[in-house]
């Protein structure tokens, strides 16, 4: 059982009933008319969290994150990450999400290592939270993904 912080319960993928077809897990049953929005909201459906709980774990607002399902807002780096740990992602459905943005993940982004090493346990290790990840990334003096003014005081 995995506390990603805040006392929220988000399933390691390990925890989840095993994909019987994993095209369909990550792209989705109509993968030629799949967005961003629709992906983010399957994939938090299937987390089994809602947007308030995403919304606590990231500092993403409430009203952001429904933009971003109905496709109505383009989703920043920084918040794509957010999202991805949050939702404790599978790689290969993170690796989705970042295809249907400009965004990758930047070599020259001083947080880079850090960033990295989450994105590819955050689905596979309780350790490896948004909070984990911030907490890492001021120990090495460098500006976090998300600010306790930004997410309410929650960290």
């Amino acid at each position: 059982m995995s506390d990603n912080n805040d006392g929220l319960y988000v399933r390691l993928f390990t925890e989840r009933e095993e994909p019987e077809d994993y095209e369909r897990y990550i792209h989705g049953p109509e993968p030629d008319s799949d967005t961003i929005g629709k992906a983010l909201k399957r994939f938090s459906d299937d987390s089994g969290i809602t947007q308030g709980q995403i919304s606590l774990l990231t500092g993403i607002s409430r009203s952001c994150l429904y933009y971003y399902c109905k496709d109505q807002r383009k989703i920043g780096y920084e918040n794509l990450i957010l999202l991805c740990v949050a939702l404790r992602l599978h790689p290969l459905r993170q690796e989705y999400l970042f295809s249907l943005t400009p965004h990758k993940v930047h070599k020259s982004d001083p947080r880079y290592d850090i960033i990295r090493l989450f994105l590819v346990n955050c689905a596979f290790m309780e350790k490896y939270t948004v909070k984990a990840l911030n907490e890492c990334i001021k120990a090495e003096g460098k500006e976090p993904l998300i600010s306790k003014k930004r997410a309410g005081g929650n960290e």
